[in-house]
C-alpha cells in the first residue's frame, strides 16, 4: 500500500501489503510535531492556518465546518461569512443560486467538485491532485485540488487555481505563492 500524510499529503513510502494497490494514511514527521505543539493550545482553523495552501474542510452535507486564513483570502469573505454554507455556496457557484440550491440542482449531478467530495465521504479515500471546475457568474475557475477523509469531513486541499472567462481563455494562473488571488 502506498502511505501518505493525511494532512499534507505528501508521500510517506509503502506498507504492507506492499501487492496492494490501495493507499492508506498516516502523519508526516512535520505534521506530527505540528498536532503536537498544537494539542490543547489553539483551535483547529489556526492549525489549519500553518498550512501554506486553502484548505477548506467540509462535513458530510457539504457544509464548510472550518476554513484556514489562505482559503478565506481565496474566497475573500471572513469565516462568519462561509461557515455553514454549502460548498457551491461558499464559492459562488452560479448554479447554486438556482431554485433548488446548491447540490440540487441539473448542473450539480455533473459537479465535479461535488462528486470528489461526496466519493471521499463515501469511501473515506482520498482524491489526490484532480482538476475540478467550479463555473461562476463572469467565469470559469479550474482548480487542481486534493480531497483528504478525516472523523466524517473531507478536507479540501486547494493546489493550483486558474480562471478563465465563461467560454475563454485562460485569465489568471495561479499556483505556489500566488494561490490566494481571490475569487470573490
Amino acid at each position: 500500500m502506498e502511505l501518505f500524510c493525511s494532512f499534507c499529503t505528501c508521500y510517506l513510502g509503502v506498507k504492507e501489503p506492499i501487492a496492494d494497490t490501495r493507499r492508506t494514511h498516516g502523519i508526516c514527521p512535520d505534521c506530527l510535531e505540528r498536532v503536537l505543539r498544537q494539542q490543547g493550545e489553539s483551535s483547529f482553523d489556526e492549525y489549519l492556518d500553518q498550512f501554506g495552501a486553502p484548505v477548506l474542510v467540509v462535513d458530510g452535507q457539504g457544509r464548510v465546518a472550518a476554513a484556514n486564513g489562505a482559503a478565506l483570502a481565496l474566497l475573500g469573505k471572513p469565516y462568519r461569512r462561509v461557515q455553514g454554507l454549502l460548498g457551491g455556496e461558499a464559492m459562488e457557484c452560479a448554479w447554486a443560486r438556482l431554485p433548488g440550491g446548491c447540490g440540487q440542482t441539473i448542473h450539480c449531478t455533473t459537479c465535479t467538485i461535488r462528486k470528489l467530495v461526496m466519493a471521499t465521504m463515501r469511501d473515506k479515500q482520498g482524491r489526490r491532485r484532480r482538476w475540478v471546475s467550479l463555473t461562476r457568474e463572469a467565469e470559469v475557475v479550474d482548480m487542481l485540488i486534493t480531497t483528504l477523509y478525516h472523523e466524517n469531513t473531507v478536507r479540501i486541499v486547494i493546489e493550483q487555481i486558474r480562471t478563465r472567462a465563461r467560454g475563454g481563455e485562460t485569465t489568471a494562473p495561479s499556483a505556489g505563492g500566488n494561490r490566494a488571488q481571490g475569487m470573490a
